[in-house]
């Protein structure tokens, strides 16, 4: 069974916002998981871009209280219900993304501005909770990791998935080569009419069918 939980999105709503909404549906789908013939254990997070940030630092959230209290939220679901985090094109660490201008400095300076609320967000203490790489656990659930080779954003993935495992994290990869062709961009795993896409599928898919049920 999916759920797909939404979260108000930047400026109307800022940081941790999504990340507290996120965690209310899970305790919400926790209490009520009979009521809705959810599974009482199995919960696996999964997302997408921004949506693969928030999914990770729920996970990292729910893993490790001291993070949590860090961050400003207390998750009312155990880590135990958590199973698997499948990570998609992400970004999992702020502290230098963005630093070299270009379109992409544009987009991260814009969307830290928006997402923090304060224009001067790399100053924002609070804000720098953001990144999840720097207090990722052994608890942190077995994760799948992903991004295209031609992915502006392709690099947080590998450091996020080498972070995981040298935290002692079950974690699977799916990454290209550099010269992979054709480019792999941001998403990539969207375009089923392409042989990476259908392998981003297919072994999403078996990862998950893997994971304890």
């Amino acid at each position: 069974m999916v759920v797909n939980l939404d979260y108000a999105i930047a400026p109307g709503a800022t940081y941790p916002g999504p990340v507290q909404q996120v965690l209310s549906a899970l305790g919400f789908l926790a209490r009520d998981s009979a009521a809705l013939g959810l599974p009482e254990t199995r919960l696996v997070l999964a997302g997408d871009s921004a949506g693969a940030q928030i999914a990770a630092q729920t996970a990292a959230v729910i893993a490790n209280p001291e993070y949590a209290q860090r961050v400003g939220v207390s998750p009312d679901i155990g880590s135990a219900r958590i199973v698997g985090a499948l990570l998609y094109c992400g970004i999992y660490d702020i502290s230098e993304i963005g630093r070299n201008g270009g379109l992409l400095g544009w987009f991260v300076g814009s969307a830290g501005w928006a997402y923090s609320g304060k224009r001067d967000w790399r100053g924002a203490p609070h804000f720098q909770t953001l990144s999840v790489t720097p207090h990722l656990t052994r608890d942190f659930p077995p994760a799948f990791v992903s991004a295209g080779n031609a992915d502006p954003l392709g690099p947080q993935s590998v450091a996020l998935a080498r972070k995981l495992d040298q935290a002692g994290v079950a974690v699977t990869t799916l990454f290209f080569a550099a010269d992979h062709r054709p480019p792999l961009g941001h998403e990539y795993q969207f375009d089923l009419d392409t042989e990476a896409g259908q392998q981003a599928l297919d072994q999403s898919a078996a990862w998950l069918r893997r994971l304890p049920r």
